[in-house]
């Protein structure tokens, strides 16, 4: 995927004109087939529009307003809230997946860009972009400047909020350092930005055709949210500043037991970056060389 990306400037914004075009296709159809209340449907467009945004306050807010009109349009129960965990948990094991695929680490090998589209999908993310700029992160691992998450001395909230804008600029940076500036990238990053956001639509108009109004808003949003703070969490906790420049760490005990049990080891993040191929990092075991002697 790298390599398309390195071959052809234009990579990431047809990947999303081409994906936005095929699930505007198949939003038509589920709408045709399903008919949805359209007076719920309007009802229900600015939680579209805040959870499209790429502001984090605003994504927060869609599942407050989503719950709220479901209560309103009587479309939802108290019962309805027994989706919120679920979507957390299911939130985890597609956040460490989606990681896995981009890392060829799922076997069969085949298997990767499928359960990488899957999971980029459910996650509202383009399995290409994230792939390239997790590259980025192994490539430039706690780079002030390079890095598309790198810990600085922020706080975990200012960190969080700030992450997909330092996220953006990592890889408008990147990608002027492969391709150079000049008319035709400067056109190409601009049409990547409309592309990904027209895709981005499609795909929670998808889900909200898929789920209907109140599974999407208490399930869907919520696994939403939930892996922003929990990738964020992930990158904040794992990666953290010290005397000589930033320590990359293990996390093993406590709560973050549940979360390698349902992310596959995702916290063991210092094995991660020393064997990124593996894939439950768990399990890493640290070569031991044999001296020449002996091998002789």
């Amino acid at each position: 995927m790298i390599r398309q990306f390195k071959r052809n400037y234009n990579y990431l914004g047809n990947f999303h004109l081409k994906s936005g075009l095929i699930l505007l296709a198949i939003n038509i159809g589920l709408y045709l087939t399903i008919k949805p209340d359209i007076k719920a449907l309007l009802f229900y467009l600015p939680a579209i529009y805040l959870l499209s945004s790429t502001q984090i306050t605003f994504v927060i807010a869609s599942i407050f307003y989503a719950i709220g009109i479901s209560f309103y349009l009587k479309i939802a129960s108290l019962q309805s809230f027994a989706y919120i965990p679920i979507g957390i948990l299911l939130a985890m094991p597609a956040t460490a997946l989606i990681h896995c695929a981009s890392h060829m680490s799922i076997k069969p090998r085949f298997l990767n860009r499928i359960v990488g589209e899957f999971c980029g999908l459910f996650q509202l993310t383009g399995f290409p972009d994230w792939t390239i700029i997790h590259v980025i992160h192994h490539t430039y691992t706690d780079d002030p400047k390079l890095d598309p998450h790198p810990p600085m001395q922020l706080g975990y909230w200012q960190f969080t909020k700030t992450m997909r804008e330092a996220i953006l600029k990592s890889y408008i940076n990147y990608y002027f350092k492969t391709f150079e500036q000049n008319d035709k990238t400067i056109a190409a990053i601009k049409k990547f930005g409309r592309t990904a956001k027209f895709d981005h639509v499609m795909k929670i108009f998808f889900w909200f055709f898929i789920f209907k109004p109140e599974i999407f808003s208490f399930l869907f949003i919520t696994s939403i949210i939930f892996k922003m703070f929990y990738f964020s969490w992930l990158n904040y906790a794992s990666h953290r500043p010290a005397k000589h420049g930033v320590e990359i760490l293990n996390h093993t005990k406590g709560l973050y037991k549940i979360a390698n049990f349902f992310s596959f080891g995702l916290f063991y993040h210092k094995n991660h970056h020393l064997k990124p191929s593996l894939f439950n990092p768990k399990y890493y075991k640290e070569e031991t060389k044999v001296p020449s002697e002996i091998a002789a």
